[in-house]
C-alpha cells in the first residue's frame, strides 16, 4: 500500500520483546555466563520445562518468548468448542516461528482461481525481502527451488554426517519414494543492515540475539522510517464501525489512557 502512495496506519497492542541477554555469547557460554541462567532457561518456578505426556502440547516456549503471549487486558475474547491462539507481541505470533519457510507447488495450488507461475514471482519478491537460505537439492521436485534464495546456513556435524549417509545410499531410498535435503530457512547467512549472518550461537529457541532469524518486527522497523506510514501501538481493537456496507472506523481501547477511541479509515486490512 505504501509503495502505491496511500498513507497506513498500523494500529497495534505491540507488545515489546525484551532485549537480548548477553547478545554475543552462544549457548555454552550463555549457561556459564548468565547469573540467573535456570531462570532465563526454564523461569523460576521450572514453567518452561516440558515433560512427556500424550495429552497435552509438546511444544514449549522459554520464558524468553513470554512477551509473544502477553495479553495486556484478557478476558475479552471467550471460544467454545476450539482453543484460539493469539499475540499481541510487536511482530505478532511469527515472533516465535522456526523459521521454516516453504512454497507450494503447482499441484498444491491447484484449485486457487491464480496460476503457480503467478506466484512463484512473488516468492522471489519476499525471499529477498525478510532474507531467505536454502540450497537446490533433491527436495526441489516436490518443493520448487526460486529466486530471491541465499546459501544455506552451515551444517553442524551430525546434520553433515546424517546428508552423507543419505547420498551414499541415495539410489535405494528413492526407491521408497524418500527424498532429503536442506531447510529452507528465513535466516541471513551474511550481513544485512542492522541483521547480522547467522554466526551458529546455538541460541535460536530462545530468541536470535542478532537477528539472523527473520521475525515481522523487522520489516516493522523497515516501514517506520517511511514518510507515509504510522504506527499506534498501546491500542487493543474491539470492532469496526460499518456505515450500510461499507466500514468507516475502528474502535479500540486505549491501553495507556483506560479509554476507548474511534479511529476513521478508508480501508480496512485486518491481520
Amino acid at each position: 500500500a505504501l509503495e502505491f502512495g496511500r498513507r497506513v496506519q498500523l494500529v497495534d497492542v505491540g507488545v515489546v520483546k525484551p532485549k537480548p541477554a548477553l547478545p554475543e555469547a552462544n549457548f555454552f557460554e550463555l549457561k556459564k555466563q548468565l547469573p540467573n541462567a535456570h531462570d532465563y532457561f526454564l523461569g523460576p518456578n521450572n514453567e518452561a520445562l516440558i515433560l512427556p505426556d500424550n495429552e497435552d502440547e509438546y511444544y514449549g516456549f522459554p520464558p524468553s518468548k513470554e512477551f509473544v503471549f502477553e495479553d495486556p487486558r484478557p478476558g475479552a475474547v471467550t471460544s467454545q468448542g476450539f482453543n484460539p491462539l493469539f499475540s499481541y507481541a510487536r511482530g505478532g505470533l511469527a515472533e516465535a516461528w522456526t523459521g521454516g519457510s516453504y512454497p507450494f507447488n503447482a499441484g498444491e495450488i491447484r484449485d486457487f482461481p491464480f496460476d503457480h507461475d503467478d506466484l512463484v514471482r512473488h516468492y522471489e519478491d519476499v525471499a529477498q525481502n525478510i532474507g531467505m537460505s536454502g540450497q537446490e537439492d533433491d527436495l526441489a521436485s516436490i518443493m520448487p527451488f526460486h529466486a530471491g534464495i541465499d546459501s544455506p546456513v552451515a551444517l553442524d556435524e551430525h546434520g553433515e554426517d546424517l546428508l552423507r549417509a543419505y547420498q551414499s545410499k541415495q539410489k535405494k531410498l528413492e526407491a521408497h519414494s524418500f527424498l532429503m535435503g536442506r531447510a529452507r530457512l528465513a535466516v541471513l547467512t551474511e550481513d544485512r543492515g542492522d541483521r547480522r549472518g547467522c554466526t551458529q550461537l546455538n541460541r535460536c529457541l530462545w530468541g536470535c540475539p542478532t537477528g539472523s532469524i527473520y521475525t515481522p518486527s523487522w520489516t516493522l522497523a523497515d516501514l517506520l522510517a517511511h514518510e507515509n506510514f504510522t504506527y499506534s501501538p498501546d491500542l487493543k481493537v474491539s470492532h469496526f464501525k460499518i456505515a450500510g456496507a461499507k466500514v468507516t472506523g475502528i474502535v479500540a481501547y486505549d491501553l495507556k489512557g483506560k479509554s476507548e477511541q474511534e479511529i476513521n479509515c478508508d480501508r480496512l486490512v485486518m491481520a
